[in-house]
């Protein structure tokens, strides 16, 4: 989000104001971080849904068998 001092941006490690192209590969790198993070938390639901739904896949399966189990008897 673009600043609205009127004091230039500068570099946190020297204080020295940041130039067009050190600006555009700040952006660059916070979009990149932004996408990161973003794909990361959607691995992390995806596999969560995941084993949500494999667990629940596998106790209809032994209901499934248990139920045919006592109609054998």
């Amino acid at each position: 989000m673009p600043q609205l001092s009127s004091q230039p941006e500068t570099t946190p490690s020297t204080n020295e104001p940041i130039n067009g192209a050190e600006s555009h590969l700040m952006a660059m790198r916070d979009s990149f971080k932004l996408a990161a993070n973003s794909l990361t938390e959607f691995y992390k639901q995806s596999s969560h849904s995941y084993n949500v739904a494999y667990q629940q896949g596998k106790t209809d399966a032994y209901d499934e068998i248990f139920a045919w189990l006592l109609t054998q008897s």
